[in-house]
């Protein structure tokens, strides 16, 4: 096990067979908008090994944490094309569905809001909070796909049971440059 200490306290990675042959060093610390806070250590020989504090981090979960950053960026827009940009290439449609079960506090404020004809609010929240983490995850298979926007984007709510909402949204990603 290689040990580095850096300013923040210790910080443990399994060294690779590179490691004990190459120096290593620490590079600059990340620290993410949810305040998870990673570094890789860089071998000689270009090994990326990349660490957390106080554990060791698999190298896929920075990928993600990376890909999840580049998503942020993405243009999602429900028109058939992006006015002022130009589409340089076209993906295969994607998808994203979620499912999320009511609750009983949710059914019995939307019978209350039935019977008294008003909004139910809770009901409004999860819908709202199932759209928000769709297009995020669409956004993410947007960016695994190489894109930087999505058009034509169309978002569908249906009720699977009694109990069960779902949202469904759809698009095309692509590649668009400013015209």
């Amino acid at each position: 096990m290689l040990t580095l200490v850096g300013p923040k306290g210790e910080y443990f990675v399994a060294a690779c067979d590179c490691a004990k042959q190459h120096s290593v060093r620490l590079a600059d610390t990340t620290e993410t908008p949810s305040g998870y806070s990673f570094a890789p250590i860089i071998c000689d020989c270009g090994a990326k090994h990349v660490m957390s504090r106080g554990k060791t981090v698999h190298p896929a979960e920075i990928e993600r944490l990376a890909v999840e950053t580049k998503s942020k960026s993405v243009l999602v827009v429900s028109l058939p094309a992006a006015y002022g940009y130009q589409v340089l290439q076209h993906f295969d449609l994607i998808s994203c569905e979620i499912v999320l079960g009511t609750g009983f506090l949710s059914e019995w404020n939307a019978a209350v809001a039935d019977f008294w004809g008003t909004r139910s609010d809770r009901f409004e929240g999860k819908l709202a909070q199932a759209k928000a983490l769709a297009i995020k995850e669409l956004k993410i298979k947007a960016v695994e796909v190489g894109a930087n926007a999505i058009i034509g984007a169309d978002i569908d709510y249906h009720s699977v049971s009694t109990n069960l909402l779902m949202v469904v949204v759809t698009g095309t990603p692509v590649v668009l440059e400013l015209s």
